[in-house]
């Protein structure tokens, strides 16, 4: 007969090889466990204040079209998604958006996946910009809780001045809502329209900004894929400082500017800004945020595309085929320097391509007079 001890070794040995319970909801419990252990931090001064009081989170497995806070880590590789507090709380608390912020009926904009409201925070009067996303439209990419879920993980894994940040994601049965700062400045289309062509130098420090957000997101492993003037927005009106918005198309991809790179394959972006190695449908790169911001430098000096078309076909047969070209006494006053730089991110074929950050440097190296005046004075729209 076996004595206690003999027993006890047995037991111990035996539980061991059989392992814990595998359960697709053990696994997934388990795991929000863990990640939420690794990203647990102390409560902001202004969520004390605002009674924003960290909540032990009610766990509940996956449903389908639902964004969960359960979300498999897998599901969406590359990203790390380290959730706050406020986070935690706000994707726990189902209806919770209209209790904490009013929202107005006039659109501030459509982006790519949902459209874009003023809201106001109903305690302290602070005013935000809300992009709402309904859980049934069709998004061209994935489900809009994927969807939405990519956009804000990729939102609270980037930190610039460049770029929107994430304050806060709700949702309900019906609409997923994600809460950023508002910016008074409007997009820099709109300032197109009403204030013409850019000058020179405006547009040198417009897209120095542009491209150190980019860059940032690119050594971060974000590819933005939809830039383009709408989706630059200036802080405040008459000022230069700029914020890139709506990472609806954003990709995270294993690594960016460096010899692991992660292809990208996937047909999006805005038809008069997409690199010509998207539209023939091969594998592409973060260049193709390059071209695209290539294309918004020569709309800022002159007003228009520097290929065009009557439709969609015709916009990408201009693309493919059309050599890039600076017509016009709009042209006549711009420096050689700027046009090189300008043909160097236009570029058809992406090996010969600048990257974004080289693209950076470039740009400060050719324009340190223009953009040092500016880093050190206020700013202000010339047009």
């Amino acid at each position: 007969m076996m004595d206690r001890n003999a027993y006890q070794d047995y037991e111990s040995k035996k539980n061991v090889a059989k392992g814990p319970a595998t359960s697709r909801f053990s696994v997934m419990f388990h795991g929000l466990q863990s990640l939420l252990r690794s990203s647990a931090s102390k409560p902001k001064k202004s969520q004390i204040l605002a009674g924003d009081t960290p909540q032990k989170p009610r766990y509940r497995a996956r449903s389908t079209g639902s964004l969960s806070i359960l979300r498999s880590r897998s599901s969406l590789p590359g990203i790390n998604y380290v959730k706050s507090h406020s986070m935690v709380k706000s994707l726990d608390s189902a209806g919770d958006f209209e209790k904490q912020y009013g929202i107005s009926d006039t659109i501030l904009g459509k982006g790519s996946s949902g459209s874009v409201f003023e809201c106001t925070h109903l305690e302290s009067g602070t005013k935000f910009a809300v992009k709402v996303l309904h859980k049934q439209r069709q998004c061209p990419l994935e489900s809009p809780a994927a969807a939405a879920f990519n956009e804000s993980a990729i939102l609270k894994s980037l930190s610039h001045q460049n770029l929107l940040s994430l304050h806060d994601l709700f949702e309900d049965d019906v609409h997923i809502f994600i809460v950023t700062p508002l910016y008074s400045g409007g997009d820099l289309m709109t300032a197109l329209s009403e204030l013409g062509s850019f000058s020179e130098e405006a547009a040198i420090m417009i897209t120095h900004q542009i491209l150190l957000a980019i860059s940032y997101c690119h050594k971060k492993g974000v590819v933005h894929r939809d830039i383009k003037p709408e989706n630059v927005v200036l802080k405040s009106p008459g000022s230069l400082r700029i914020v890139v918005i709506d990472f609806g198309f954003a990709k995270q991809a294993s690594r960016v500017e460096g010899r692991e790179q992660q292809w990208l394959r996937t047909l999006v972006g805005s038809p008069s800004y997409i690199a010509p190695e998207i539209i023939q449908k091969k594998a592409y790169s973060e260049k193709c945020d390059a071209w695209s911001i290539g294309v918004v430098f020569y709309t800022l000096l002159c007003q228009y595309n520097p290929f065009r078309g009557n439709s969609v076909p015709d916009i990408y047969q201009s693309i493919l085929s059309e050599e890039l070209a600076f017509p016009g006494g709009e042209w006549s006053g711009i420096s050689g320097s700027v046009k090189h730089f300008i043909s160097s991110l236009l570029c058809k074929n992406p090996q010969n391509r600048l990257h974004v950050c080289r693209a950076l440097s470039t740009l400060w190296l050719t324009c340190k007079p223009t953009l040092f005046n500016f880093l050190t004075s206020e700013d202000s729209i010339a047009t």
